[in-house]
């Protein structure tokens, strides 16, 4: 089921071995779900978006289309 969600909103994005795999960089689903929501509820509570909404005001799309631009401000941190 994630992975169909995943793959829907990635289309270009290579979905391998329950990883999404993004300019070099890895991240587990569960990574890619939460650094989404965070951003998301971010937008919500309302920080600034980083693209220009154009007619588009829902923080989860909002957040799409920063992914597809590569711009979220968060990371993760493996130890």
């Amino acid at each position: 089921m994630v992975l169909a969600i995943i793959r829907r909103l990635f289309p270009t994005y290579w979905v391998l071995n329950m990883m999404v795999i993004e300019d070099n960089r890895e991240y587990t689903r569960y990574e890619v779900a939460r650094i989404l929501g965070v951003r998301a509820l971010q937008l919500a509570m309302g920080a600034p978006p980083l693209v220009k909404p154009r007619g588009v005001w829902r923080p989860l799309e909002l957040v799409m289309k920063e992914w597809e631009k590569n711009i979220i401000p968060i990371t993760v941190v493996r130890e």
